[in-house]
């Protein structure tokens, strides 16, 4: 199941955990210091389109929620932002 981050519930995670329903969802401000630039490494990322785009992402196994025994995986990606300037 997909959910956006109105739909976050880690309760909810726990009671699908059992019948082996996976939950993917949006963490829109992550928790301590940015992760280390030499943790990305680059992918190919297949997108909804069929086109195939190069991401530097990095993953590292989480704690879901605030109770123990949740465990979750953290996927994000390297963002370079671009600034343009009009003279």
């Amino acid at each position: 199941m997909i959910f956006d981050r109105e739909g976050y519930s880690p309760d909810l995670f726990r009671e699908l955990q059992p019948q082996r329903i996976a939950a993917l969802t949006y963490h829109r401000y992550p928790d301590g210091e940015d992760w280390r630039a030499e943790e990305f490494q680059e992918q190919a990322v297949k997108l909804v389109s069929g086109q195939t785009v190069r991401m530097k992402l990095a993953e590292r196994g989480t704690h879901v929620g605030k109770r123990p025994g949740l465990l979750g995986r953290e996927v994000r990606k390297l963002v370079q932002t671009a600034i343009r300037c009009r003279s």
